[in-house]
């Protein structure tokens, strides 16, 4: 019963991942004349808006980002999905 409720977390975690690597999150933040952005985004807030846009809930302590978002473009997070599973989240970072 035990490997039976691990390979269903296995597949959910493998559900999941298509299901995260297929969106692409859109955040904005402000930003000056010269594209740059005021403050940066956190991981607490692209789980927000991960919610708001999918209803996708998503632990911000399993999201991994290697830079911090401070900038306008595109961004990749890493997310923990599964001990053998992880996925990658494309945010792109827009001016408001």
């Amino acid at each position: 019963n035990a490997e039976k409720l691990a390979e269903e977390k296995l597949s959910e975690a493998k559900a999941m991942k298509e299901k995260i690597e297929a969106i692409k999150l859109v955040l904005h933040m402000k930003a000056g004349k010269d594209g740059r952005a005021f403050g940066s985004i956190s991981t607490k807030e692209v789980q927000e808006e991960l919610k708001k846009q999918y209803d996708i809930v998503i632990d911000k302590k399993k999201m991994d980002l290697d830079v911090p978002m401070k900038n306008l473009g595109g961004y990749d997070i890493k997310v923990k999905l599964h001990k053998d599973v992880e996925a990658v989240l494309h945010v792109s970072v827009q001016a408001e």
